[in-house]
């Protein structure tokens, strides 16, 4: 092919591929007509936190459960600290501050910390246990003096001591109610709020939630027939917030 020819072909076919119709995509854009914003990264504004509402003032009453020792309700300002809610515990009850335990949904409450922060107010539940080392016993108050009564007769305080000797003394023994716990341990365990104790106290030793998680889980599946299925449920669920 000669030059003439190649600069004819050439020329014909760029003439026929010219005339042919382009198609483009529904989002082409031709260069120098693009938006200016597609150069830049789309921001967008943070959701801003959801406004708490009023402060509460006054006084509340929070109700503080025990498993054997019983179920106080007392009176607290709104904006002390769990420290004034224990010293309102010993007052009411007459147990030391220092053997306080409290824990609310998993969590030990600390002495410090205001009841705002973990959101006690009036109506709210909080769980009393023991320190270690120290016992939930309630001190006992003496009655105030009264007046003697007048004694009883000589026959009858005879008739009372040998009534008082003849009666068998025997001591009840301990009950193992599920897989070798005792009643009160067994007792303990069906309670839901002591595996949210436990819970945090292993997040705290253990410095990992999943660990601590993990665990809990082990430990649930032991004594799966005394807590019931639903039970559990709400167990696992809670500790995975």
């Amino acid at each position: 092919m000669s030059s003439v020819e190649e600069s004819l072909f050439i020329s014909q076919f760029l003439a026929a591929y010219g005339s042919q119709e382009t198609k483009f995509p529904s989002t082409y854009v031709p260069s120098g007509l693009a938006p200016s914003w597609t150069s830049k990264r789309a921001t967008f504004e943070r959701p801003t936190k959801p406004v708490k509402g009023d402060v509460v003032e006054g006084d509340i009453e929070v109700a503080i459960k025990a498993l054997k020792s019983g179920e106080w309700t007392v009176t607290v300002a709104a904006q002390g600290t769990i420290a004034n809610l224990k010293e309102a515990l010993q007052v009411k009850a007459g147990i030391d501050a220092g053997a306080q335990r409290l824990v609310l949904k998993g969590k030990a409450l600390v002495d410090n910390k205001p009841l705002s922060e973990y959101g006690i107010t009036t109506g709210s539940v909080v769980h009393l246990f023991a320190k270690a080392g120290a016992t939930l016993t309630p001190t006992a108050t003496t009655p105030p003096a009264s007046a003697s009564p007048t004694s009883a007769p000589a026959s009858e305080a005879v008739t009372a001591s040998t009534a008082a000797a003849k009666a068998p003394q025997s001591t009840k023994p301990a009950v193992t109610s599920y897989r070798g716990l005792s009643e009160a341990g067994t007792e303990i365990v069906k309670d839901a709020e002591f595996w949210y104790w436990l819970n945090g106290q292993l997040k705290e030793r253990l410095g990992s939630k999943e660990d601590a998680s993990l665990m809990i889980k082990g430990f649930i599946g032991q004594y799966r027939d005394l807590i019931g299925n639903a039970g559990t449920r709400d167990i696992e669920n809670e500790i995975k917030k």
